[in-house]
């Protein structure tokens, strides 16, 4: 939505105005939102003062959610924050949700921060974010442990479909995988076997030789659905 009434330019006028308005200062919001390049309105003044009595926490994570095309989720955060979304999750031109729509219209790449996923390792996170993108969701969970359970383990899950979105896979492009000791030769031929399959991944095995293993069977099986 980039062009519309409560366009901005950065994060940084949106939390100005934000704290301004939680301190019932709006005409200082005013002028934090305007001097950001905004156009101001009606809406724009009664959806800052919404946003002013929601936490920072709450708003990032909204705008995560946004970012991923969750607008549900995004709701739910401000609902919790205490704001209100609008006149439904679909509604473009009033309320917060207009505000954030517009936001992220505007901006599509903005930092926003990132998810909270607990005590995992950058390295294991990493790892499940990649299967998470191919719509591996199980291996995805098994490298959280125990700590995937309950609530907490679908927050994760809801995390990483956003992530996803939020970062989409280039066709053709690297993963990321480690594929061990395998040359650039090796991998290659072996996820050309993978993609000319039905998914069982014989050929791409011989092709892959030595250092083929249950891991490399999931990474291949995860290019291969990223690629079709």
């Amino acid at each position: 939505m980039a062009g519309g009434a409560n366009q901005y330019s950065d994060m940084g006028s949106m939390k100005k105005a934000q704290r301004f308005a939680s301190e019932g200062k709006m005409g200082r919001a005013h002028q934090a939102w305007t001097g950001g390049g905004g156009d101001w309105s009606g809406d724009t003044h009664r959806a800052l003062k919404q946003l002013g009595g929601i936490g920072s926490g709450r708003l990032q994570q909204a705008l995560r959610f946004g970012q991923g095309g969750m607008f549900g989720r995004a709701a739910q955060q401000i609902g919790r924050g205490g704001g209100q979304w609008g006149e439904g999750y679909d509604d473009q031109e009033n309320g917060v949700g207009g505000l954030l729509r517009d936001y992220l219209g505007a901006n599509p790449e903005a930092d926003v921060g990132e998810f909270n996923y607990g005590d995992i390792s950058d390295a294991d996170l990493a790892q499940a974010q990649r299967f998470a993108g191919a719509g591996m969701m199980g291996r995805a969970k098994g490298l959280f442990g125990d700590a995937w359970s309950g609530a907490k383990g679908r927050r994760f899950n809801t995390q990483l479909q956003a992530d996803a979105a939020r970062n989409p896979y280039e066709k053709g492009t690297s993963m990321g995988f480690d594929w061990g000791d395998a040359t650039d030769d090796q991998v290659a031929a072996a996820k050309e076997a993978a993609l000319a399959g039905t998914g069982k991944m014989g050929r791409a095995a011989k092709a892959f030789g030595e250092g083929w293993n249950p891991l490399m069977h999931q990474q291949m099986q995860a290019y291969r659905r990223g690629n079709l």
